[in-house]
């Protein structure tokens, strides 16, 4: 199973997850597993069902301007906590995720995620 999804959001940095409350950083989270609805993943043949599968997520965030590289990726905990509750992955853990995040500058501001097996 390989899924390639491009959502027209860009995440925060950790900075400004830090800095939100907790229910906004809730809502954050609540509004990415919207978006990723709507682009159509919310599907059985997406979601892990409770098989132990580890999966690879290659993020591509294209921004206006970057981020170091911590900040970027501290900024991806809500989207990544969104991908788990929508079952597309088991756990964050690395049993489980291997994470690649990478951005670049881009006049149009985007997400591209793909999402495959590594079984």
């Amino acid at each position: 199973m390989r899924v390639k999804i491009i959502l027209p959001i860009v995440t925060p940095s950790l900075n400004e997850l830090l800095r939100m409350h907790f229910r906004e950083r809730k809502r954050l989270k609540r509004d990415y597993g919207w978006q990723l609805i709507a682009s159509g993943v919310n599907d059985s043949q997406y979601r892990v069902n409770g098989i132990k599968q580890r999966r690879r997520v290659e993020i591509k965030s294209f921004r206006s301007r970057l981020l170091d590289q911590d900040n970027f990726i501290g900024g991806l905990k809500p989207f990544i906590d969104a991908l788990v509750e929508m079952d597309l992955l088991l756990d964050d853990g690395p049993a489980y995720l291997q994470l690649e995040a990478e951005q670049e500058i881009a006049q149009e501001q985007k997400t591209e995620i793909i999402i495959e097996d590594m079984s």
